[in-house]
């Protein structure tokens, strides 16, 4: 069942505990902030204004405040993006308070948080390995003092979540990305998943099993598979952007030229080459009809 309707692109979208709300991110009004709707669809609902918000964390365990995070307050751009929250009622946001940072994960039956830091999905930053790589930092205790993990794993660490006991992950160790976890302090390493040619995007943890996306397909994994089930997901639609359309080209016309005698126009448009009278008949196209652009009309 399709939910929304928008003028811009919608991302990251994240379900409430209680599964009534979907928070997002879009730009309705020109800048992306978050935006929420009910969960079975309607209008969605601008609840900040800061002017850039990167993606939805999260929710409170309440579930009545939402987590993201914003460059709008950095200096180096996106790179010290920090967490803020933002009630679900609207109203002035919150800042989290951990310094640059792109995720943070509780530990559902304790007090223990995991922070990410430089976690920029590594789907889209394939197999690096610089400076600016993923950093996984764990506060155990929940008191407020973090120490860093895998500080020399081999791969980009990212999306840090905190489950079942154990800390979960996305590394492209083996040139794929792929789901991996350990323990709080860094022990046990272990590779769960063992995806080949696509990458483990965007994992979303329930009680016992992990969906994520790959290829174009979202996948449920629970512990000991090595692959993910693709789930069969049919979604009726007219297709409307991959049907013919017309487009006028009076709005999309690049050069022309007029006959020696005034009789008649030639004109390169979208790349075509076309001729027409100015005052009756039809337009003719010229040269190929696909696979060439042309440009500088000229009549000899």
């Amino acid at each position: 069942q399709r939910l929304t309707e928008s003028r811009s692109e919608l991302q990251t979208p994240s379900l409430s505990p209680c599964g009534r709300w979907l928070a997002l991110v879009a730009a309705e009004e020109g800048e992306q902030e978050v935006y929420c709707l009910p969960a079975e669809g309607g209008p969605l609902r601008r609840l900040t204004y800061v002017g850039h918000v990167l993606h939805i964390d999260g929710w409170s365990a309440d579930g009545t405040s939402i987590r993201f995070c914003g460059a709008h307050r950095s200096i180096h751009g996106n790179a010290d993006a920090q967490l803020y929250e933002v009630s679900l009622e609207g109203g002035p946001i919150r800042s989290v308070d951990l310094g640059p940072a792109r995720n943070l994960s509780t530990e559902s039956a304790g007090l223990g948080r995991v922070l990410g830091r430089n976690t920029v999905q590594n789907s889209r930053w394939k197999r690096y390995r610089g400076g600016c790589h993923g950093e996984i930092w764990v506060d155990a205790s929940g008191e407020g003092t973090f120490e860093r993990i895998l500080s020399d794993h081999p791969g980009n660490p990212v999306a840090p979540i905190w489950w079942q006991g154990r800390i979960y992950f996305l590394s492209d160790v083996d040139r794929t990305g792929n789901l991996w976890s350990c323990q709080p302090d860094g022990s046990d390493l272990r590779q769960e998943t063992k995806e080949t040619g696509f990458y483990v995007r965007q994992p979303a943890f329930g009680e016992s099993q992990v969906i994520y996306h790959r290829a174009g397909s979202l996948c449920n994994w629970e512990s000991g598979q090595e692959i993910g089930e693709v789930l069969p997901i049919t979604l009726p639609s007219p297709q409307f952007h991959v049907q013919r359309k017309f487009v006028y080209g009076s709005e999309e016309w690049e050069d022309f030229a007029l006959h020696p005698k005034g009789h008649s126009v030639a004109l390169s448009v979208r790349g075509r080459l076309a001729s027409m009278p100015l005052w009756e008949l039809a337009v003719q196209q010229h040269g190929k009809r696909q696979g060439a652009r042309y440009r500088l009309p000229m009549y000899l």
